[in-house]
């Protein structure tokens, strides 16, 4: 198997080929990567025996969540123009670019979320998984210290 792909900013168009011939594939989402995962996806798929329309609808799926998550971005990218200091809008769009592996844009918007509102738990908490993400592992541990000191009960501190 291999592919053709022309890589986008919004996305990736790609020609998907194999031994009983070739297909056109959209992802909505941009990176190289993506297309990697998805070829990867798709690979495991075919040695599975995974029917070619059920993949299909999986990227269907895939694409239209991404799509979704966008569209959340852009919204709360306008409630931030309308409101600067709405800490709940900075969480909710950093929760929106974590789905979508946006790490830098992710961290960034928990960073102002916790300068806005630095008792929340919920922004120390994705700012950890970030920031584990990105390999940044000992400031993903205070990060989870941080968000168990200002609030014991939340379970979510415990399980990461």
């Amino acid at each position: 198997m291999c592919c053709d792909f022309t890589l986008g900013v919004y996305g990736s168009e790609l020609t998907l080929h194999t031994p009983i011939g070739s297909a056109p594939l959209s992802l909505q989402v941009p990176g190289l990567h993506n297309v990697q995962n998805a070829l990867a996806a798709i690979a495991v798929g075919t040695e599975l025996g995974v029917a070619d329309a059920a993949m299909q609808k999986a990227l269907d799926e895939f694409n239209k969540a991404t799509a979704d998550e966008s569209a959340a971005i852009d919204a709360f990218s306008d409630a931030i123009l309308l409101d600067p200091a709405n800490d709940s809008a900075y969480l909710l769009r950093a929760e929106s670019y974590q789905q979508l592996a946006d790490l830098p844009n992710a961290e960034a918007d928990f960073n102002e979320s916790l300068r806005l509102q630095p008792n929340n738990s919920r922004a120390y908490l994705g700012r950890a998984a970030v920031r584990s993400a990105q390999g940044k592992v000992p400031e993903a541990l205070a990060d989870v210290a941080e968000a168990v000191t200002r609030d014991p009960q939340n379970t979510q501190a415990y399980v990461l």
